[in-house]
């Protein structure tokens, strides 16, 4: 849906403790609420421009800077580069160097700037083919609460509240989204942790080390000590897969958002009731059976109606009744009206 740059919402540019700068929410937003749009500072295009015979499209991109007003090209270099050549630069420069192009020394010597530092910046900052000037300034979360796209209707990044987002939370983004610039190719719904955290190492430049990131297994020794009482350990891997979940979970609400359920990918779907089922597990484990958590049999009892297995649907819904009735202690009239809500 196109949104009108006059939308914006009140935010704060801020530097945050291990993500540089970030953009922080000035008051609640809700979710769905168009948080700002902008135009492009520069586009990758997907191919050369023939009238103007450039060899590649990084070409025509490092053209398009030289063109830049002053203040835009100040932007870019000074704001949104990398202030050391750093063994991702070098990474990075590298891959647009295997393309068939120019010269870069000549480019460097005809318009007095480095096209490393050009490159790079962008490749950093960039949402999918678009580099723009906020867009730039948002940081990744496995478990995002906005999403950024390009509005071809009024040809503007556009970012939206993917959930509710409080005043004073930090709006972040998936960079596991849009295309890949270069190898390795982007992450597939249920990717590994470590495929996810190999992609944004080399199409970033950062590793992630979030709970969602890290393998279960990972989280768990991160968190706790091999001697710990083996219900912490539990704790700590319901810990990791609801944070997965949720990473997952926010991926197919934005897909939700732009097609009906039934245009959603099966695959995904089963990943999500898979960590879904593996929560449940956990939580019986742990003697924590209760309808403080039957959002998780209902997630699953969802997800399996979206996939049309109607007999998986029923023995999950079930299951809840199960729940509904030992949790009230047989009280009839408790169990109706919490069957009703659920």
């Amino acid at each position: 849906m196109a949104a009108s740059s006059a939308a914006n919402l009140t935010i704060t540019v801020t530097k945050t403790t291990k993500k540089g700068r970030g953009l922080i929410a000035d008051i609640d937003i809700p979710c769905g609420s168009l948080i700002f749009s902008e135009k492009p500072l520069l586009t990758l295009y997907a191919w050369a421009r023939s009238e103007h015979d450039y060899q590649t499209p990084h070409a025509k991109l490092l053209a398009d800077f030289a063109e830049l007003p002053k203040h835009k090209k100040r932007i870019i270099l000074e704001n949104l580069s990398i202030s050391d050549t750093s063994d991702f630069q070098r990474v990075v420069f590298q891959e647009f160097k295997n393309y068939k192009s120019p010269s870069w020394r000549n480019f460097n010597r005809k318009y007095g700037y480095n096209a490393q530092k050009i490159l790079t910046a962008f490749n950093t900052n960039a949402i999918g083919p678009h580099l723009g000037t906020q867009a730039a300034m948002l940081n990744h979360s496995c478990v995002p609460n906005a999403y950024a796209t390009f509005e071809d209707d009024i040809q503007e990044l556009t970012v939206h509240a993917l959930r509710d987002i409080n005043c004073g939370e930090e709006i972040c983004i998936s960079y596991l989204e849009g295309a890949a610039l270069f190898q390795p190719a982007l992450p597939q719904p249920g990717a590994s942790p470590a495929t996810r955290r190999e992609f944004l190492q080399t199409q970033r430049g950062f590793d992630c080390l979030c709970e969602a990131c890290l393998e279960v297994s990972e989280w768990v020794a991160d968190q706790y000590q091999l001697n710990d009482h083996p219900s912490e350990r539990l704790r700590a891997e319901l810990c990791g897969l609801i944070t997965e979940y949720r990473r997952c979970d926010s991926q197919l609400r934005k897909k939700w958002s732009r097609v009906n359920s039934h245009g959603l990918d099966p695959d995904s779907i089963r990943y999500l009731v898979k960590i879904a089922t593996g929560i449940v597990e956990l939580i019986e484990q742990l003697g924590l059976t209760s309808i403080e958590h039957l959002e998780w049999y209902e997630n699953i009892a969802k997800w399996e109606r979206s996939l049309e297995d109607e007999d998986a649907a029923a023995e999950w819904q079930g299951k809840i009744r199960d729940i509904v009735h030992m949790c009230v202690d047989g009280d009839l009239q408790d169990s109706k009206h919490l069957l009703k809500e659920v």
